[in-house]
């Protein structure tokens, strides 16, 4: 999650040395339990590890925007403000946690089409739009970041149009640029990544 978090804030060429199916609490308590169990192994109580080290040979789509060097402060103060709300939200709905992984996991896709793609996942199962897909996830994205006015307005036109690139995308259009391509890929980034803050 912390992770995922640094990843929001814009550290999107960090990697993490391991992942793990454990939960904390899960690895927390192991040992108590350990004591409770006498002559039981860790696997009994952790169960089968389902966790693997990354490859970090991996190539990764780009984030132009990416910070780099050290935490600011304001971004290290905003995930401890809002860690606990993370992680509830993650635990409690679906929809939020696939719209989470979709804004870390998007970088990981074999290809930018495919990373568009991922990233339209989240944010269409952020919003919970079934109908008129264009339409509806361009205004509630913009109702949602912007108040009432010419501001929002015009960030409707952008999604909107956004969506457009991304439905080429999707689709197997050729005449899409890769140049666009890529910007319409860091500009869905940062419309997943606001709606997630």
């Amino acid at each position: 999650l912390l992770s995922a978090m640094l990843s929001l804030c814009g550290y999107t060429r960090h990697l993490c040395v391991a992942i793990s199916s454990y939960s904390w609490s899960l690895v927390a308590n192991s040992q108590e339990r350990l004591r409770e169990k006498p002559g039981a192994q860790i696997g009994e109580i952790l169960g089968p590890f389902k966790g693997n080290l990354l490859d970090f040979h991996l190539r990764m789509l780009n984030y132009d925007g990416a910070k780099q060097g050290a935490l600011d402060p304001s971004d290290a103060e905003w995930i401890t403000q809002q860690y606990d709300v993370f992680n509830g939200l993650t635990a409690t709905s679906g929809r939020f946690r696939l719209a989470l992984e979709a804004a870390v996991d998007w970088r990981f896709q074999s290809e930018s089409r495919s990373g568009l793609a991922r990233l339209w996942s989240g944010i269409e199962a952020l919003l919970g739009v079934e109908q008129e897909l264009r339409y509806r996830i361009s205004l509630m994205a913009a109702s949602v970041l912007l108040p009432r006015g010419r501001e929002r307005q015009a960030r409707f036109q952008e999604i909107k149009k956004l969506y457009d690139i991304r439905s080429k995308a999707v689709h197997g259009d050729d005449e899409v640029k890769s140049d666009a391509l890529r910007s319409a890929t860091c500009n869905s980034f940062e419309l997943l990544r606001d709606l997630l803050k």
